[in-house]
């Protein structure tokens, strides 16, 4: 297993956070999954750690559809968000589902660590926006 991923689980496991679905794919990238409960939503967090040990993004796919009618509304609101919050990015996939991402630069000594963090502050970042979000959509 790569150092990146071992550093991460050894971080996780430390603060008693469960993780589950730790891959290695064929191209040499691996896959560990977190799911977190936070105030306004529970979301899974994917880490994905490219080949060369010394990148990761993480993804959370599927916050919540965004219907036709109230996208434009969404759109404006999640550019506001990009632009007040510099951790994360939200962005619309094709099929109007809200996902966020991350990107980091990591190594075996600083992956563990980083991921909690991003953990963190991504969840908080979600607490204040998700209530936001759901507004647009169904005021």
């Amino acid at each position: 297993m790569m150092d990146t991923v071992s550093s991460m689980l050894e971080e996780l496991e430390r603060i008693g956070w469960k993780y589950r679905d730790v891959q290695e794919m064929e191209d040499g990238k691996a896959h560990v999954a977190c799911d977190v409960t936070g105030k306004s939503a529970q979301v899974t967090f994917h880490f994905f750690f490219d080949a060369d040990n010394h990148a990761l993004s993480l993804r959370v796919f599927k916050l919540f559809a965004t219907p036709i009618d109230k996208r434009l509304q969404v759109m404006e609101r999640m550019n506001a968000f990009n632009a007040q919050f510099r951790w994360i990015k939200y962005f619309l996939d094709q099929d109007n589902w809200m996902n966020l991402q991350a990107d980091a630069v990591v190594n075996g000594d600083t992956s563990g660590k980083i991921c909690v963090e991003l953990m963190v502050r991504s969840i908080q970042i979600i607490d204040q926006t998700y209530p936001e979000f759901m507004h647009e959509i169904w005021a």
